[in-house]
């Protein structure tokens, strides 16, 4: 056969025309496929806390420069004597850096507005968890997350429910990761209440985990609240680790809302670290 005569142009059409068929049969098996679902973490599963409320990797474009404004993270707490700088805060290899001192809050501290994370229901419950990692592991290093109610602040009043004495506020801290009291995680639950400052409150006794953490590396810590059995309890890597309820749960959590906290806070000799926080997730019951 004469290779000049060989219909080169007709070869060519029908090689794009098998190369079209075969992009076409692959983008309607790719549409065949079922849409991938979201795992929902093992401490949310077990309440039946499965519609997700946010799921965040916090960035230092999401913290409030002026701690006013609408933003996912505001710079110090409402009872912050000096506000940390925004030096404090800055991006590792795009993960959320704060040094020691670093002190973030998800509600304003003015409580003026909501911020755009919202809060956490104490009456539907709630399932939080964070992957956070530090830069070395001593022990004077004081990584905390945790959360307050909004309803505990500033005005001494918000936290007053019928048939109390005046200024008498009722509240419940959750803490779900600290770090520097065990050379695992320490999980308490604060049952507080009083007249400021006379402040009285109880906490959960075997509060932490005597398996040692490597805090160097990537951990989920997580927490539930179900106002269902006023019970708590504690997730480390999707394995539940302690629980607590009642005198510890009070009742009133069910009537509070909750905002986070994470604090880089440091012991007694102040040594100097970094605080990565990965990401920020939370769940809770489907809407009816």
């Amino acid at each position: 056969m004469n290779i000049k005569s060989f219909p080169f142009r007709s070869l060519l059409l029908a090689v794009g025309a098998v190369l079209v068929l075969t992009l076409n049969l692959h983008l309607m098996a790719e549409d065949a496929k079922p849409p991938k679902t979201h795992v929902i973490p093992p401490g949310a599963a077990a309440c039946g806390f499965n519609q997700k409320l946010f799921d965040v990797v916090p960035t230092v474009e999401d913290i409030s420069p002026d701690r006013q404004g609408d933003y996912q993270w505001y710079n110090g707490q409402w009872c912050t004597s000096q506000v940390p700088p925004m030096e404090k805060y800055y991006m590792t290899d795009g993960v959320l850096t704060l040094d020691s001192g670093g002190d973030l809050v998800s509600y304003p501290p003015d409580f003026s507005h909501p911020g755009k994370l919202p809060v956490l229901s104490g009456e539907k419950g709630f399932y939080i968890e964070f992957e956070v990692s530090t830069s070395d592991n001593d022990l004077d290093h004081w990584p905390s997350l945790w959360l307050m109610p909004i309803e505990k602040n500033r005005k001494q009043t918000d936290a007053v429910y019928d048939g109390a004495p005046e200024k008498f506020e009722h509240w419940m801290e959750l803490d779900i990761e600290e770090g520097g009291f065990a050379k695992g995680t320490t999980c308490t639950v604060h049952n507080c209440w009083g007249i400021w400052p006379n402040y009285h409150g109880i906490h959960n006794g075997k509060n932490w985990s005597d398996v040692p953490l490597d805090r160097t590396q990537k951990h989920r810590f997580g927490a539930s609240y179900d106002p269902r059995t006023s019970t708590v309890c504690w997730w480390l890597d999707e394995k539940m680790i302690l629980t607590a309820s009642a005198p510890y749960v009070p009742e009133i959590a069910k009537r509070q809302h909750f905002y986070i906290l994470i604090t880089a806070q440091m012991h007694k000799e102040k040594k100097p670290y970094k605080m990565y926080v990965h990401a920020v997730r939370a769940y809770g019951p489907a809407e009816e």
